[in-house]
This record gives C-alpha cells, structure tokens and sequence, in this order.
C-alpha cells in the first residue's frame, strides 16, 4: 500500500504551488502543516508567515463583506433586488337593488350581492378576493389586476399576451390574435383580409363556436369553484388563515410571508386558468391555420401588423 512520505496536506499543496509559482505562499502553508512548526524553536520566517496570515485574514474579511453586502454592490451596477413585500387591505363593497344607482331609500341595500374584497398588492400588481358573505351559494371570485407601470419584468405574473410573442410563426401568431380577440369579444376582422371562400368562413365559424362554447364551459367551472378545485381550497384556506392573525402585516414576518404565499397561489391558479384557455385557443388556431392556404395565412399575417402593440395588455377571463 501507497503511503506518503510527508504530510499529505503538504504533498497536495506542494504539488499545486509548484505548478502556479507560489512559492512564498507554498512555504507558509508546509510550516503550518508541518508537525516540526508546533514546537516552542522560533521561525526565521516568522514575519513573512505572520504578513501571509494577515493577507488570508484580509481576504476572509473582505469575503464576508462581499457575501454580506451583495445586494448593495450590484445595486451599483444598476442591478435591483426583487421587492417582495405584500401589502393588504379589505373593503366592503355594498350595492342597492339597483348596483348603477346609490343606496337610497328608495334603493334599499342588497346585502346577497353585497361584497368584502380583500387585496393584495405587489410589484407586479393587486390580487383580489372577492367573497359574498350573505350568499353561500356563490364562490369566493379571484382576480388578478397587474400594475404595468412597473419598472423591468413582472416577478411572479405571466401576461396572456406574451405567449404570442414567443410565437415565430407570423401568420399563426397573427391567428392567435384573432383568437384572443374574438373570446375577448373585441374581433378586429384579421381574418378579412384572406377572403375565406365560402366553405373556409362555415368550417371557420364551427372553429370558433367550439371554442367560444368551450370558454363559457370553463368560466362555469371558475364561478361555481370547480375549475382546479384542489388548488382553489388551499387558496382559501390560505385566506381563512390570514385573517384570524390580526397582527400588523408589516411588523409579522409569519404574517407577511403568509401573504405572499396567497399572492403566489392566486397566481398560480390564474396561471392554471390561462394555461386552460390557451389550450382552448390553440385548437382553434390549428383549425385555422390549417384550413387557409399559404397566401392567406400571409395576408392575415399582414394584417396583423400593428394590432400587436395596440392589444399589448389585452386580456381574457
């Protein structure tokens, strides 16, 4: 069996120093492993070893400094740490028999389609819970309103309109558009300028029915809490949780990271909601798509040109 012939923390760095010419740091290092270098005999290079201690000491110092301050320095250098801070608040929404009018004598409060809104707001927006107290029958509604004056990317929040961006394909991003547009109930005629022969306008409108019918089909499972029910417990579970602590949201960290982790799961289950409409979305488009000819779908794509950052912040559902 193999065995050292000295120390093997100074073999290894031994063989490293002699590869990178560290020889002033190489002899401090064999000292300091060395057993010899334990005894009481003074060092004659005892103040070159105390300079090298001091450089490792000053090293380690300004590591920890950099670790430390980390955020600052590249804050310097124009780099922003992600203010995840939620705040909260609550409103009660009342509404008279008459929701355009005020409550008057003669509008009497409605107190079944009276509301209590809980918000919470972010970098990237306000997530709001809208329960109906005096109406069990009706589930708690999740909106998501994004704030797009915000400087940089959303953190958390996913825009319906950037995934046409991600979309090479001019003339099926162009589809996508008129896809969005028509659930949106906003159509912009893109599809005009094709000239849909009479069979291409019937199998489109059949296209779009399905989807159309789809879309009412799954905004009936959001109203009624089945869509993604699971998601949707823990969501108000969540909420219940809350707000039994009637702390101050911002002097509890318990409290505040409760916060954010309902911010986070109404994103998540408004992502699932958009993941399921652009599922819907994409069958039409494939009809679409494949019904036109190559120099349809690039008139289409023409006319599309322009309505894309008109429709930048669109959104459906």
């Amino acid at each position: 069996m193999f065995q050292f012939q000295e120390n093997p923390f100074v073999y290894l760095w031994r063989q490293i120093s002699e590869r990178l010419h560290l020889d002033r740091v190489r002899g401090f290092f064999q000292n300091l492993f060395d057993p010899s270098a334990l005894s009481l005999k003074v060092d004659v290079n005892a103040a070159r070893k105390v300079e090298l201690v001091a450089a490792v000491v000053l090293l380690l110092g300004a590591g920890g400094m950099l670790y430390l301050r980390w955020d600052s320095i590249r804050g310097l250098f124009g780099y922003t740490a992600p203010d995840l801070t939620v705040v909260s608040w609550v409103e009660n929404h009342q509404v008279g028999n008459d929701p355009a009018q005020p409550i008057s004598e003669k509008n009497p409060l409605d107190t079944a389609h009276s509301t209590v809104i809980t918000t919470f707001a972010s970098h990237d927006g306000k997530l709001c819970i809208v329960e109906h107290p005096q109406n069990p029958t009706a589930q708690p509604e999740i909106k998501f309103a994004p704030d797009h004056r915000v400087r940089g990317e959303f953190h958390k929040y996913q825009d319906q309109m950037a995934r046409l961006d991600k979309i090479k394909d001019e003339p099926r991003r162009a589809i996508e558009l008129a896809a969005y547009l028509a659930v949106a109930h906003r159509p912009a005629g893109l599809l005009g300028a094709a000239n849909l022969t009479a069979d291409q306008r019937k199998d489109e409108k059949t296209a779009r029915d399905q989807m159309l019918q789809q879309m009412t089909e799954l905004d009936t499972q959001i109203y009624e809490g089945t869509f993604d029910s699971a998601q949707f417990q823990d969501l108000l579970d969540l909420l219940a949780r809350y707000k039994m602590d009637t702390s101050d949201l911002l002097q509890n960290t318990a409290k505040q990271k409760l916060a954010r982790q309902i911010m986070d799961g109404g994103l998540r289950y408004l992502g699932a909601v958009d993941d399921a409409r652009a599922a819907v979305i994409e069958k039409y488009v494939d009809a679409v798509y494949d019904l036109l000819a190559a120099d349809q779908r690039q008139k289409v794509a023409v006319n599309a040109r322009g309505h894309f950052t008109a429709r930048k912040h669109l959104r459906i559902g």
